[in-house]
C-alpha cells in the first residue's frame, strides 16, 4: 500500500469509527478539526506534515510543499472536481480543508463541526455520524489543490535503470533467465516472463510487477544462495610475480602446485608444457608464462573448483 493509499484508509477508518467526532480543543485525538484530521491523515501514512510544522490551514499549503506535495489547483476544475485524484488536498488556507476519497466519484471526507454545529463544546465522539464523514465534493471554495508526488514502489514492463540492471541480475542469479538481452537494466517481455515464473515459484500473486513482496522473496533467494556458496576472499590491487620458465621461489612453488607438476621452486620445461596445456584450457594466449591473464585464470580455476 502506497503512501496516498495509507493516508485515505487512515482518514476512511477515523470517519467510520464514532468514537472520533470533532473538536477544535481535542483536535489530536481522539477528536479532530478539519486541518488536525488532514494532516495527521498523511503524518500516519509516512509523510511528516505535522512534524514539520503544519498546525492549521493557515500554514498547510507551505509546509506540505516542502513534504513532496504539488501545487495542482491548475490542472483541477473547482466547480465540479474534475481533474482531482485520490489522495488531494483540497484547501481553504482561512477556513476549511479535506482529503479526496476516490478519483472516479470525487468524494471527499471531512471533519466539519460537533453536533451542536460549532467549533468547541461538544460531546467526545460523533454524536452525530457527520461530525467526521464521507460525502459529494463540493466547493467550499477551495484556494488550493495539493497532491502528494508519490514514487512508484514497483518495477514493470517500460522501466530503465539501475534498479531494473540489479533485480535482473538477482532474478538470472537465482535461475530465472531473463531472455538473450540477459541483465541489460530494460525490463522487456522476457523480464517479464522471468518476474511472474518467479512469482509463481514464490506463491505469490502472477502480474508481472516486481514489487515489495516480490523484491522480498527474490533477495531472499538469493542471500540463501550465497550462504550456501564458499566463502570469497576478496582481494583487489595485489600484485603476482610473472612466472617462466627459470623462475625460482614462492610464486614458482604456488604454480607448480595448482599445475600438479612436481613442486621443487624453479619453473622449468615440464612446468611450461603444463602452464601450456592449461592456458589452451582456458583459451588464452599459449605462450607459456603465467602473467596478469594467466593468473586470474588461475584464481578462477580455485574458486570453480573449491567446495
Amino acid at each position: 500500500m502506497g503512501i496516498i493509499d495509507k493516508a485515505v484508509d487512515w482518514a476512511q477508518k477515523i470517519a467510520d469509527n464514532n468514537s472520533h467526532g470533532y473538536d477544535q480543543n481535542q483536535r489530536w485525538g481522539p477528536d479532530y478539526d478539519c486541518s488536525s484530521f488532514v494532516i495527521e491523515a498523511y503524518e500516519q501514512a509516512g509523510v511528516p506534515v505535522k512534524t514539520k510544522g503544519a498546525t492549521y490551514t493557515g500554514n498547510m499549503r507551505q509546509v506540505f510543499l516542502q513534504c513532496g506535495f504539488t501545487d495542482v489547483t491548475g490542472e483541477c476544475n473547482l466547480a465540479t472536481g474534475s481533474g482531482m485524484k485520490k489522495g488531494d488536498i483540497l484547501l481553504n488556507t482561512i477556513h476549511h480543508t479535506v482529503i479526496v476519497k476516490d478519483t472516479n466519484t470525487k468524494r471527499v471526507i471531512s471533519a466539519s463541526s460537533n453536533e451542536k454545529g460549532t467549533a468547541t463544546g461538544g460531546k467526545t465522539g460523533d454524536q452525530t455520524g457527520k461530525e467526521i464523514f464521507e460525502r459529494s465534493y463540493y466547493n467550499y471554495p477551495w484556494d488550493y489543490v495539493l497532491r502528494y508526488k508519490e514514487k512508484k514502489q514497483w518495477l514493470e514492463t517500460g522501466d530503465q535503470g539501475e534498479e531494473v540492471l540489479q533485480m535482473q541480475k538477482n532474478l538470472i542469479y537465482i535461475g530465472f533467465s531473463c531472455g538473450v538481452s540477459g541483465a541489460d537494466g530494460v525490463f522487456g517481455k522476457d523480464t517479464e516472463k522471468a518476474v511472474k515464473e518467479a512469482q509463481k515459484t514464490f506463491g505469490l500473486s502472477v502480474d508481472g510487477q516486481y514489487g515489495t513482496m516480490t523484491k522480498e522473496k527474490t533477495e531472499a533467494a538469493v542471500k540463501e544462495k550465497k550462504d550456501k556458496e564458499p566463502k570469497k576472499a576478496e582481494l583487489s590491487q595485489i600484485t603476482l610475480p610473472y612466472v617462466q620458465k627459470g623462475t625460482k621461489g614462492v610464486g614458482a612453488s604456488v604454480l607448480q602446485c595448482i599445475l600438479g607438476t612436481e613442486i621443487n621452486g624453479t619453473f622449468g620445461t615440464k612446468d611450461v608444457e603444463a602452464l601450456k596445456a592449461f592456458q589452451k584450457n582456458t583459451r588464452q594466449s599459449q605462450d607459456g608464462v603465467c602473467g596478469e591473464n594467466g593468473w586470474r585464470a588461475v584464481c578462477e580455476h580455485l574458486l570453480a573448483n573449491t567446495k
